[in-house]
């Protein structure tokens, strides 16, 4: 009799179980999620929500120029089920927003609608442009007010030359499997012919280290993952770009990373000497106009 007793309360168990667990939990027959989506010249992998989440929308990257109008995906779903339209079956995202809705049916006959959006990927820095102003943002962090924004020129006359400096960044040339996206780069002297230079004449001190960023006459440009960029130059010396800002259609501004903070620090002139903001340095701010 005991041993009956188990028998039912197992059975029972797995009513309440089965009760409470969603089909799609327990069976694939009724399977109706998005796999993968691809389309040509995509960059990086689309964020597909998990079987557990209720999100049925995601979105994918091109650096090609496509017809949005003709547009074919290459779609994934659960096995044993089908797309509505088919994966490779081109359909018009241009009137609907650069969005779509496909319908995912399980084996079993059940729907559910997923929004695709299409983008186009924009390379903020493509085109050629003329440095405008060099600017660093320094700041000692000991809060006395040692800080502050100001153009390079006023500390280093010397860099005046280079603020007619041309640079042109090419289209998007490769991107890898990881959605990194690749370019090259030339700069070239402005009008002056001349370059600037990063030394103090009081000192000797050359701060090129610090504020010679992109430098010539060419080199290769990468958009990373997270969006941040790297400028490699002919000689292999890398430079990151913290962000870079679109001001309008002919002005971006590229914050630069410095490198480390040098703590060399003037206590007896601690306002005065212009080198101690100049180890101070926390951002390099270059703004191009577009030529």
């Amino acid at each position: 009799m005991k041993n009956i007793y188990n028998i039912l309360s197992v059975c029972v168990l797995f009513a309440t179980i089965f009760s409470c667990t969603p089909v799609d939990d327990i069976t694939n027959n009724n399977q109706r999620h998005l796999l993968a989506v691809a389309i040509d010249g995509q960059i990086g992998r689309p964020e597909l929500p998990s079987k557990l989440e209720s999100t049925n929308t995601t979105s994918i990257t091109t650096y090609k120029s496509l017809d949005f109008s003709n547009l074919a995906l290459d779609i994934v779903v659960s096995p044993g089920a089908t797309v509505s339209p088919a994966s490779g079956q081109a359909v018009d995202f241009a009137s609907n927003g650069n969005k779509y809705t496909y319908t995912i049916t399980s084996e079993s006959g059940i729907s559910k609608d997923w929004v695709i959006s299409v983008e186009k990927f924009i390379n903020p820095v493509e085109g050629t442009w003329a440095v405008d102003k060099l600017e660093f943002y320094y700041d000692d962090w000991f809060g006395w007010g040692n800080s502050g924004v100001v153009p390079l020129v006023n500390r280093l006359p010397l860099s005046a030359p280079g603020l007619d400096d041309i640079i042109t960044f090419s289209s998007v040339q490769s991107v890898s499997p990881t959605g990194v996206v690749f370019g090259s780069y030339t700069r070239t002297a402005g009008a002056d012919g001349a370059f600037a230079s990063y030394v103090n004449e009081l000192t000797g001190s050359d701060y090129g280290y610090k504020f010679e960023r992109i430098t010539g006459p060419s080199g290769k440009w990468q958009i990373n993952s997270d969006a941040s960029l790297t400028f490699t130059d002919s000689n292999g010396v890398e430079t990151s770009a913290k962000t870079v800002e679109v001001i309008d259609a002919n002005t971006i501004l590229v914050k630069l990373d410095p490198g480390p903070q040098t703590w060399v620090i003037d206590w007896g002139d601690y306002f005065g000497n212009v080198e101690n903001s100049l180890n101070f340095a926390w951002d390099v701010l270059l703004t191009l106009k577009r030529v």
